[in-house]
């Protein structure tokens, strides 16, 4: 019977759970006129499933060469905030390039010998584009610039002009060698104008030449210096490629950024719904917006700290504080409902699992879940 009975939590556990998984980003093909261009200039726009339903709004990750990178980040972005709830919503930029050496380059690039406008391109994306996204998407103040190569080199240029209007800065395998005066700039940068609160995420793969194998060095080393002004971190992954270092290098950027925006389950074994609520004001302090605890989240927890640890008080003053805090939704009253009926109080359990099928009549795993509870009474 014991055997039984654990098999039957873990099934309900799953179908819960199910529930909540099966977010995939959503792309919008769009484009704005720009002055400083005087063309069209085109992006994508990746936004996480739940966009349209949820009220909530999102940080925004600008992504150069958005053709390139924007689908698979913001997929793999989509898992990490829906699935893994390790970071906030994300909405993707993927802006196009159509020059991508003039466009990217703050200094002549060495080898393709082109002029560069990068100058205009930032003015583009700060004056042009994001007021644009930030009318038509529900935004948060906090802003990711992230790029990978030439890109990077142009991430790392705007956290020395631009750190009052980003808050995070990815470059992903900066390539010096086509800049040689990039390294010099950075070195000669006072840091101090970086406000405290900005992140600089920066990773490189083993090197193939001896002139980028001394760049490397020598930037690993600034960011020793770079790190007692603001959060700075470098990453050396051996075991890629320029090309291949692309998809690994933004997620463990991003992972870093938001490194204290995970729950640790310490929190709630210690602090129960308190120690929640502080932990998401925490959170709220060092990325400067407003932030409400995932729904979801604390569905979950509730159901677990229930059906695993025997909790139940504290599963029901988590699910009175959804009831309280989120837009009625018929997934409160069965998890209420799975709770009283695990503390042996049916009654009040079918009361709440009539709610829920009130809510969602045509949820089969609902209905055979009632069903089922109903034929042992």
């Amino acid at each position: 019977m014991m055997i039984l009975n654990k098999i039957l939590i873990v099934l309900v556990i799953s179908t819960v759970l199910l529930k909540f998984g099966n977010a995939q980003t959503t792309e919008i093909q769009d484009s704005i006129y720009s002055k400083n261009f005087e063309e069209y200039r085109s992006f994508s726009i990746y936004t996480p499933e739940d966009y349209v339903k949820s009220k909530d709004s999102c940080v925004i990750m600008f992504m150069l060469d958005g053709g390139l990178h924007a689908n698979y980040v913001s997929a793999s972005l989509n898992y990490l905030s829906q699935y893994a709830r390790t970071i906030p919503d994300i909405i993707v930029v993927g802006i196009h390039q159509k020059k991508r050496f003039e466009e990217l380059g703050y200094a002549p690039d060495i080898i393709m010998q082109q002029d560069c406008h990068a100058e205009d391109f930032s003015d583009f994306i700060i004056k042009e584009l994001y007021p644009y996204i930030e009318g038509q998407y529900r935004v948060y103040p906090f802003k990711i610039l992230a790029g990978h190569s030439l890109g990077a080199n142009f991430t790392l240029y705007n956290l020395m002009y631009n750190n009052d209007f980003y808050n995070a800065f990815l470059a992903i395998s900066p390539d010096f060698t086509r800049d040689t005066m990039l390294l010099h700039k950075l070195y000669n940068f006072d840091y101090v104008q970086v406000p405290k609160n900005s992140t600089l995420f920066v990773t490189h793969e083993e090197y193939l030449f001896s002139e980028k194998e001394k760049a490397q060095l020598k930037f690993k080393s600034l960011i020793d210096t770079i790190s007692l002004s603001f959060n700075a971190n470098y990453k050396y992954n051996e075991t890629v490629n320029h090309m291949s270092i692309t998809p690994l290098g933004f997620i463990e950027g991003v992972n870093y950024i938001f490194k204290d925006y995970f729950l640790p389950k310490e929190t709630v074994d210690n602090n129960g719904l308190d120690g929640i609520i502080d932990h998401y004001r925490q959170v709220e302090k060092k990325y400067g917006f407003k932030l409400m605890p995932d729904y979801d989240l604390l569905l979950n927890l509730a159901y677990s700290i229930s059906f695993m640890d025997g909790r139940h008080r504290e599963a029901l003053d988590i699910i009175d504080y959804c009831t309280q805090n989120y837009n009625e939704n018929y997934m409160t009253y069965w998890v209420k409902a799975e709770v009283y009926y695990n503390m042996n109080e049916p009654e009040i359990a079918f009361e709440n699992f009539n709610k829920a099928i009130k809510l969602n009549p045509d949820d089969p795993d609902l209905q055979e879940r009632y069903n089922t509870l109903q034929s042992r009474r």
